[in-house]
């Protein structure tokens, strides 16, 4: 099931943190084949936002300055 659309990155988010934790954790050997490979696209996946969009934070933060200064 999709996120929806005003709560997609917060909700990402927190699953990513999941998956964080979950590798921290080790054991990986125990994660099932499809787990494996939905691992290896996860982290193509976050490779690819920041080669692609390194100045995104920047960016942000020039958003949110913006904000609270008008």
């Amino acid at each position: 099931m999709s996120n929806m659309s005003h709560c997609r990155f917060e909700n990402t988010a927190h699953d990513l943190e999941d998956c964080l934790m979950r590798i921290n954790e080790g054991n990986l050997d125990e994660i099932s084949a499809t787990e494996r490979t939905a691992m290896r696209s996860l982290i193509d996946l976050c490779r690819s936002i920041e080669e692609d969009h390194s100045d995104l934070l920047d960016t942000l933060d020039e958003i949110d300055e913006r904000r609270y200064t008008n």
